[in-house]
């Protein structure tokens, strides 16, 4: 399916404004940052995990430990909101106390502080009535999504180099991706053009990545990567960058609107 370039430059717009509102760096509200909604975990400390669900720049964060009795404790950061000024995410916490119900007991035991690393690391600091514990986390993975299908959509970002100095450019763009197991083959139509990428896929926990190799018809080659992948039924999005040759590359981001089967 070949689209018209003036439609579809239309259409691209529309769909990336609903469709990518995860697609840059930093931390902050998920309609201009990443989205922290996962389960969290250090592998190397079993028995404990950290539940983050995020809307628009506040964190709501449950987690469950071992108390120095060995006995099960949940602490629960309601409130825990982005500090534009410290780059990460601040709160109190509290810990619980039942039954379930009005006669809930909710106690204030010190504060919760997210920093993330990168989308898929951060690092959880939070008290305890004075006492201070820092955790060294990771999304955590138990299944691997299919990203698969057909989509319309574009790509959008900046080229750079001697050899591809358009600047910023917003692209129009069918893909079709193809997924077994952590096999994945990338294809793009453009107007004139199409690529063809392989390579390997990677979750960590809702997000996913894609490293590989891209061939072009129209003679350019190199490498491409993809994160922060994120499926649903009706579309996907991705930040992405690649390079062709030693003086060409390209950073920014994609997605499209699943074509219906």
């Amino acid at each position: 399916m070949r689209l018209d370039n003036q439609w579809a430059v239309r259409m691209v717009k529309r769909i990336l404004a609903s469709l990518i509102a995860m697609s840059c760096v930093g931390v902050g509200a998920t309609s201009f940052g990443t989205d922290y909604s996962d389960l969290w975990w250090n592998a190397s400390e079993n028995g404990e995990g950290f539940n983050i669900i995020q809307q628009a720049n506040t964190l709501f964060v449950t987690f469950f430990v071992y108390d120095s009795s060995n006995k099960p404790i949940w602490y629960v950061g309601s409130n825990i909101a982005y500090s534009s000024t410290a780059n990460n995410f601040q709160g109190p916490l509290y810990v619980t106390q039942g039954p379930v119900g009005t006669s809930l007991g909710v106690t204030q035991v010190g504060t919760a502080t997210f920093s993330p690393t990168s989308a898929t690391e951060a690092t959880l600091t939070y008290t305890v009535n004075g006492v201070q514990f820092v955790k060294a986390l990771t999304r955590q993975t138990w299944k691997n999504d299919d990203v698969s299908g057909s989509y319309i959509g574009a790509k959008i970002g900046t080229y750079s180099g001697s050899g591809c100095n358009y600047g910023y450019l917003e692209e129009p763009v069918n893909f079709v991706v193809m997924q077994t197991g952590q096999a994945m083959t990338l294809q793009q139509t453009f107007s004139t053009y199409s690529c063809t990428t392989t390579g390997t896929y990677t979750q960590a926990g809702r997000m996913g990545s894609f490293d590989g190799t891209v061939t072009c018809s129209n003679g350019a080659s190199g490498s491409v990567s993809l994160r922060e992948i994120e499926v649903t039924p009706q579309g996907i999005t991705w930040r992405s960058s690649s390079t062709s040759g030693s003086d060409c590359s390209w950073t920014g981001h994609g997605g499209g609107v699943r074509q219906a089967p």
